[in-house]
C-alpha cells in the first residue's frame, strides 16, 4: 500500500487543515510541495508562521533556540485551531510536528476544542518513542547536554501518549530518519555516524530517491499502536539512507555492496529496538510489546477538492 494512500485517507470531511512546518520551511513552502495531494483535499488550509529557528544553526547568532521557536509554534496553533469552529486537522512535520503535538495536548488538557473535533498527524516527530530526543535522553547524555547548552533543546524523551487524550493520532515515520530512529552509538557506531548524517539529508530533508519529498510514492511497512492508546504509528519504507547518498553521488552500489553497508552500519526501523551490529536480523522484526493496526485499504487515486483556501496564521 502506498503511503500517498493511507495519508489521504486521514483527511476528514469539511474540515480545515492547520499546517505546522518544520525547521526553517516558512509557509511550508516543502511541505506542501512534499504533500501537495493531501493539502488539496482539503478546502481551507491555515499555515502557522512561526521563526522556524534553531539558533545558531539555523537563522544566525540572533534567531531563536530551538525550544523558544517551538513554543511560539504551539501558542499560535492553540490559538488558531481554538479560533476554528468544526473539524480540524492538525499536521506538523519535525520541529513542527512537536509543536503541533504540545499544542494538541494543551488544547485537551485546558479543554479549548472537542477532542473529537482534532485530529493530529505528527510526520517525523523528534519524541517518537525511539526518535531523536528519546534516544539523546537515554543514550547519549553528553550530546544532551551540548543540544541543551548550545541549540536551546531540551532532550525531552519521548511523548506521552496519554497526555493528547481521545484525540486520534497518527505518528508517521520514514525508515532511516535519525528524527525518529536515532542510532545509539555504542551498539551501531559506524550506523550512529554514517545513518545520522546521511538519514538526514537523504530522507528528512527529502534529498534521497526514498526520502521525505517522494513519500507519496512510498509503501506503507507497518502501523501499530500500544494497548489503550489513541496514537497510531505507521512506518514507511525507504532505502538504506548510506545507499541513496551514494546514488545521489552517481555511483550505484552493487547488491554485494549494499549488503556490507546494511551489515556494518544497520538501519533502526521506527518503534523498534535499536540495531545493533551484533544482531543485525533480530532489530528487523515487530517488537512483542506492539500491537499490529489494521491498515485499511483506500483509493488508489482520491478526488481532489479544488484549489485551497491558504491562510497564513502569523505568531504575535
Amino acid at each position: 500500500m502506498l503511503a500517498r494512500e493511507y495519508i489521504s485517507g486521514l483527511a476528514s470531511e469539511d474540515a480545515t487543515l492547520v499546517v505546522v512546518p518544520g525547521t526553517d520551511d516558512t509557509g511550508a513552502r516543502n511541505l506542501g510541495r512534499w504533500l501537495s495531494w493531501f493539502f488539496a483535499l482539503f478546502a481551507r488550509v491555515v499555515i502557522i508562521d512561526y521563526p522556524g529557528t534553531v539558533g545558531p544553526i539555523v537563522g544566525g547568532w540572533k534567531a531563536d533556540r530551538y525550544d523558544t521557536s517551538r513554543d511560539k509554534a504551539v501558542d499560535e496553533t492553540v490559538r488558531a485551531v481554538s479560533s476554528i469552529a468544526g473539524k480540524v486537522v492538525i499536521i506538523g512535520y519535525s520541529q513542527g510536528a512537536e509543536a503541533a503535538w504540545l499544542a494538541a495536548a494543551r488544547l485537551h488538557q485546558m479543554g479549548l476544542k472537542p477532542d473529537t473535533e482534532i485530529e493530529l498527524i505528527v510526520w517525523a516527530h523528534p519524541q517518537h518513542p525511539t526518535g531523536f530526543k528519546a534516544s539523546l535522553k537515554q543514550n547519549h547524555p553528553v550530546a544532551s547536554w551540548v543540544l541543551r547548552r548550545f541549540l536551546g533543546a531540551e532532550t525531552n524523551g519521548a511523548a506521552d501518549e496519554g497526555a493528547t487524550g481521545s484525540i486520534r493520532v497518527t505518528s508517521i515515520a520514514i525508515t532511516g530518519d535519525p528524527v525518529t530512529a536515532l542510532e545509539v552509538w555504542y551498539k551501531n557506531p559506524l550506523g550512529f555516524v554514517c545513518n545520522s548524517l546521511a538519514g538526514f539529508f537523504m530522507i528528512h530533508a527529502g534529498l534521497g530517491q526514498y526520502g521525505a519529498a517522494r513519500v507519496g510514492t512510498l509503501s506503507i511497512w507497518g502501523a501499530w499502536k500500544a494497548p489503550d492508546s489513541c496514537t497510531t504509528h505507521v512506518a514507511i519504507n525507504s532505502a538504506h539512507p548510506v545507499t541513496q547518498l551514494l546514488r545521489r553521488r552517481r555511483y550505484v552500489p552493487s547488491v554485494f555492496v549494499q549488503r556490507i553497508i546494511a551489515t556494518l552500519a544497520p538501519v533502526s526501523l521506527p518503534g523498534q529496538r535499536s540495531a545493533s551490529i551484533f544482531a543485525v536480523r533480530r532489530n528487523w522484526r515487530t517488537a512483542g510489546r506492539l500491537i499490529l493496526a489494521e491498515v485499511t485499504p483506500l483509493p488508489a487515486q482520491p478526488k481532489e477538492k479544488q484549489a485551497a483556501e491558504v491562510i497564513l496564521a502569523s505568531a504575535s
